[in-house]
């Protein structure tokens, strides 16, 4: 999270639209990176980084497809689909292992491969977020 906003702004840049599909393996990627962070959104540090990723989100918004704006655009809000929602909840609470393969197995299910660049995103987020603190 040491990264200036200048660095963090070419890395989006970079992932943003990256891919093919309909929603670009890229954006996939950054909507479950935003999803990880945001259940630390009260812990100052990685409220900051939201912030810059947020901000770094919105200003490259018209370099993807509609469909991937309006799913950024929602996870810019803190809204995800209810299979992120379900692995995120595990993260919250004391879940089994057989849990927690489950959640993450239905976020690996939705798209070609979607689910799998939103949950390589998400472990990105939970690695960011482990070394905040």
């Amino acid at each position: 999270m040491a990264h200036s906003d200048s660095q963090l702004q070419q890395q989006v840049a970079g992932l943003i639209g990256y891919g093919s599909g309909l929603t670009p393996d890229g954006d996939d990627y950054l909507l479950g990176y935003l999803a990880a962070l945001s259940l630390w959104h009260l812990h100052p540090t990685v409220s900051r980084h939201i912030t810059s990723v947020k901000a770094a989100i919105a200003q490259m918004l018209t370099k993807t497809t509609d469909i991937s704006k309006h799913y950024l655009s929602l996870a810019l809000q803190q809204d995800y689909s209810e299979p992120v929602y379900r692995l995120l909840g595990c993260f919250c609470r004391q879940t089994t292992e057989q849990e927690l393969k489950l959640a993450g197995h239905q976020v690996m299910q939705f798209g070609a491969a979607s689910g799998v660049d939103c949950l390589a995103g998400v472990l990105h987020g939970l690695r960011t977020v482990s070394s905040a603190h």
